[in-house]
């Protein structure tokens, strides 16, 4: 079994993450870490590089990737499902609409995992609405967007 986590430092973000880095390796994690000097800049062709190593010199019979990023991750996904590799996403249920539906990847939604989180997070479940309907209230008030623009 291995662990690993694939994370970008942003710009001025190496001070903040350390702390995260080390305790995610003190839990037996190795940590592939890239500076983020761009938008595009994205760990996901490194982590899928790290996979398609893997499946050369082992045997892959789970694959567990936390990510809701289907644009880069779904055709990998399945194509290693469909080879036989078990393969779980785990995300939320808002970003990670691709896993949910696909018929060959398990979804794991975040806030299922026991303990994993104190309190039930302040998100509207769209898949649980009630029959009568709910009103969604605002996140931010309209005049932050008024005042971004004037920025």
């Amino acid at each position: 079994m291995e662990g690993c986590v694939f994370a970008n430092v942003p710009p001025g973000g190496a001070v903040t993450m350390r702390g995260w880095v080390e305790a995610i390796r003190s839990f037996g994690y190795a940590v592939f870490a890239r500076p983020k000097l761009g938008p595009e800049d994205d760990v996901d062709a490194d982590m899928l590089a790290h996979v398609r190593q893997r499946t050369k010199t082992h045997l892959l019979r789970r694959l567990v990737v936390a990510s809701g990023d289907g644009r880069n991750f779904l055709e990998p996904l399945e194509e290693l499902a469909r080879a036989g590799v078990e393969t779980v996403v785990l995300s939320f249920a808002e970003v990670a609409g691709y896993a949910q539906e696909s018929d060959l990847l398990t979804f794991v939604d975040l806030e299922d995992v026991p303990g994993a989180f104190i309190a039930p997070l302040p998100r509207v479940r769209l898949d649980n609405l009630p029959e009568g309907g709910a009103w969604l209230p605002p996140t931010r008030p309209m005049r932050a967007l008024l005042e971004e623009t004037l920025e």
